[in-house]
């Protein structure tokens, strides 16, 4: 990493046993996340991949990751249902998508499935409290101060 840019160990260290969510944009930058999990036996992560292939190879190399497939509900291969038996069979997490593409039937459809329904880019508080009385299990955004708003007005 450049000067500037904490590594992994460093996050860690920082981040202690607080839930973190890393999105995986190198393959090859898993390994060292392994690597560090193996001396940060605090670390509580979850690893966000867009390909099913590479997240199963991860569920390989350790049982201790959350793992999170991030996908948009056009491109799921087989459609919903089939995706969340697909999750559950290679021991995958949860589904992150945009936060447009869930609904309260698609949230108990992944929960049918022991699988977490993650939602991505709420921006707004109305947004968020929808997102939230649909049932999914997390909502993410770029305004913390929202989404701190919506939770507390459930």
């Amino acid at each position: 990493m450049p000067d500037g840019i904490l590594g992994v160990d460093e996050l860690f260290e920082i981040a202690g046993s607080t839930e973190m969510f890393l999105d995986i944009g190198d393959d090859g930058a898993a390994s060292a996340v392994f690597a560090a999990l193996e001396r940060h036996l605090n670390a509580n992560v979850w690893l966000v991949h867009s390909s099913l292939e590479v997240l199963a190879d991860w569920r390989q190399e350790s049982e201790r990751v959350r793992l999170v497939h991030a996908d948009r509900l056009r491109r799921l291969d087989g459609g919903a249902e089939r995706h969340a038996a697909n999750l559950r069979d290679r021991s995958i997490d949860a589904l992150a998508m945009h936060q447009s593409d869930w609904s309260a039937g698609l949230t108990t459809l992944m929960h049918r499935f022991g699988r977490l329904a993650l939602a991505t880019d709420a921006d707004h508080v109305r947004i968020a409290t929808v997102l939230l009385d649909d049932g999914v299990d997390a909502v993410m955004g770029p305004h913390v101060e929202r989404l701190v708003d919506a939770a507390s007005a459930r």
